[in-house]
């Protein structure tokens, strides 16, 4: 009879079962079907559209209302939401295939002469370079080759700094707070920067800037626009996030998110400074 399985041991628990799943744990029998490349589109679309839609209403509610999104998430709503650090994950894996701006990506001539801590890491540079026997500039391409992986690698740094900024300016409210919130937020705040920021909204503006053969649109693209451009987005998008966040009068809460404005530059000293560690770490190890 055609309805009649032949019994089989569970790849998952080893024991015989001869249904289409396995009573003792529920893993599936495979099929013909299953040795077909289309499963690899089937396991997307099911990843996609799991546990009724859940991805998708993350998203939805992530770039949409934003505070409610993670309020809820940390309020317990666990099987309507994917956490916010998944989300994170998400962006920053498009961000890793499709960069359109390299914002974090730090060249070594920016780690010599451009930054804050330039003057300390100086030294300590050159003679990185003086021990590793090569030219500078051979030395050069393959910090910025190695640096611009690394720095894509290593974002989920930001998060945590951010995070603990917030907890800084809201330490009154610790206890009904904790830093745990604090990064939940700080995940969220990142995952649209780096989504909107500087991938998807800029890959759309390059591709209209093609189609179009606009000189005058990919001119536009300095860096005083970029900064301006990422400032804005993410001011209104931090407004809707954290408007309810912060404990205190709306004018104090508008001190804290204008004090974070200007932190968020030594923030962005520090991460590259962290940089600057492992990628020369990574060269010195595997190079």
């Amino acid at each position: 009879m055609s309805d009649i399985l032949a019994t089989e041991n569970c790849p998952t628990r080893s024991k015989p079962f001869n249904t289409p799943y396995c009573p003792n744990c529920g893993e599936r029998r495979l099929t013909e079907k299953d040795s077909s490349i289309t499963i690899l589109v089937g396991d997307a679309l099911s990843f996609l559209l799991e546990s009724d839609g859940k991805l998708i209403r993350s998203i939805k509610t992530f770039v949409l209302k934003p505070g409610k999104y993670v309020q809820e998430y940390v309020g317990g709503a666990r099987k309507k939401y994917i956490s916010p650090i998944k989300l994170f994950l998400i962006a920053n894996a498009f961000y890793f295939f499709f960069p359109v701006f390299d914002t974090f990506k730090t060249t070594l001539n920016t780690q010599l002469h451009r930054l804050l801590q330039s003057d300390l890491t100086y030294d300590f540079i050159q003679a990185q370079i003086a021990t590793s026997g090569m030219e500078y500039e051979a030395y050069q391409l393959q910090y910025d080759e190695v640096t611009t992986v690394i720095s894509k690698a290593i974002l989920i740094i930001l998060p945590f700094l951010f995070g603990g900024l917030t907890l800084l300016l809201n330490l009154s409210s610790r206890k009904i707070k904790p830093l745990l919130h604090h990064f939940n937020y700080s995940f969220t705040l990142y995952a649209f920067m780096i989504f909107f920021g500087i991938s998807a909204v800029p890959g759309l503006y390059m591709l209209i800037a093609d189609l179009t053969n606009s000189e005058l649109m990919i001119q536009g693209i300095t860096e005083i626009s970029t900064t301006v451009y990422l400032t804005l987005l993410l001011n209104v998008f931090g407004f809707f996030l954290y408007r309810n966040f912060f404990s205190g009068s709306k004018a104090m809460n508008g001190f804290k998110w204008l004090l974070l404005n200007f932190l968020f530059i030594p923030l962005m000293q520090l991460y590259r400074f962290i940089l600057l560690f492992f990628t020369l770490g990574w060269m010195k190890l595997f190079n």
